[in-house]
């Protein structure tokens, strides 16, 4: 879901429904949607409850996406330490996905020897903008 992106109560009710009958893509619309809220309306500090629920059902549900789209709502809280360890957690499922945003967020944090081992795992596993972010990072390192 697009940064700033709401959907209607009407929409975010709906979505909720069919999260609670067990639609993976609606838990994480769902807990998306409401992080966004919090986040732009300033009225919270942290992912709100609800949300972190929706994230949890997902993964429970076998969902990698959902470790991505939680962390990254975590880092915009500015809980980055907890995103690191919710994506070290996810990587354990062998996604490219969460090995890329792992290894970019260490990167983010000028962590290149952490960074590495993650961004390579990705790339190897043929994440192309991995293997661009890989490059970058052995480039820095020297």
């Amino acid at each position: 879901m697009p940064e700033g992106f709401f959907v209607s109560s009407e929409s975010l009710q709906s979505r909720m429904r069919e999260a609670l009958a067990g639609d993976v893509e609606a838990m994480i619309e769902v807990a998306d949607s409401l992080s966004a809220t919090a986040r732009n309306s300033n009225s919270e500090e942290s992912v709100p409850e609800l949300a972190v629920e929706m994230y949890e059902m997902a993964i429970g549900a076998g969902s990698t996406t959902a470790y991505v789209h939680w962390s990254l709502e975590l880092h915009r809280f500015q809980r980055t330490d907890e995103a690191i360890h919710l994506l070290t957690k996810g990587a354990t499922t062998g996604d490219s996905e969460i090995y890329w945003n792992l290894g970019g967020m260490l990167w983010s944090l000028g962590r290149m020897d952490e960074s590495e081992p993650w961004l390579r795992r990705a790339a190897e596993n043929g994440h192309v903008l991995a293997m661009v972010n890989l490059g970058i990072v052995l480039q820095q390192s020297g």
